[in-house]
């Protein structure tokens, strides 16, 4: 239950009409979160009744609109309004992520559900954040290391032309997947950019 001055410092996270759906946690079937008009957690399989999840007033954000959301480990990491937030379900507190000052519409990662083995967790604290839909030449793309918290630009080699789409952890191959719409051409195709040092800075 949540008392007066929770509700007092939070606001209903409202969620964008092109994103509505359950988002399934990739290694617990149990852990999701059901988003419609309002998003709500579940670590039960939705056996238990819910509250949806508010969003603190004190981050000043004018319009709470959630539009992208990622398990990464036991936390969630959320687009809303344009930029990246932790949100942490154990204690239902809230962070902003750090070193993106920039527009981002998008958000990637890959989880591993093979806990005992260290490189699994290292591949699981990786995120991609990105803005998408632009040519090549205005792309920013923002890698993170300790699970969406602090994020580094990146530079991967990429064609010299063509509307950037989105990026995509492929771990196994230790490469970063960059969808690319080919002025040319006029349709879409992956282009994947093997970045060894990406993944063996992650490890060191």
């Amino acid at each position: 239950m949540e008392d007066d001055s929770f509700q007092k410092e939070h606001d209903l996270l409202e969620v964008a009409v092109n994103f509505q759906r359950l988002v399934a946690h990739p290694c617990n079937r149990n852990v999701a979160l059901y988003v419609w008009k309002m998003v709500f957690f579940t670590r039960d399989g939705f056996q238990s009744s819910l509250y949806p999840l508010k969003f603190p007033k004190a981050f000043k954000v004018i319009k709470t609109q959630l539009t992208a959301a990622e398990f990464v480990e036991d936390h969630v990491v959320m687009l809303i309004s344009e930029n990246i937030y932790i949100y942490y379900p154990n204690n239902k507190s809230w962070t902003p992520a750090k070193g993106i000052n920039v527009r981002i519409d998008g958000i990637s990662t890959n989880q591993c559900c093979i806990k005992k083995e260290s490189f699994c967790k290292t591949i699981s604290s990786l995120v991609i954040a990105y803005h998408k839909s632009v040519n090549i030449s205005e792309v920013s793309i923002f890698l993170s290391t300790n699970g969406g918290l602090d994020f580094e630009e990146i530079r991967p080699e990429m064609p010299s032309e063509g509307i950037f789409q989105g990026a995509f952890i492929f771990p196994t191959i230790s490469a970063l997947s960059l969808l690319i719409r080919d002025n040319q051409k006029a349709v879409l195709c992956i282009h994947f950019i093997i970045i060894q040092s990406l993944v063996k800075r992650s490890l060191s």
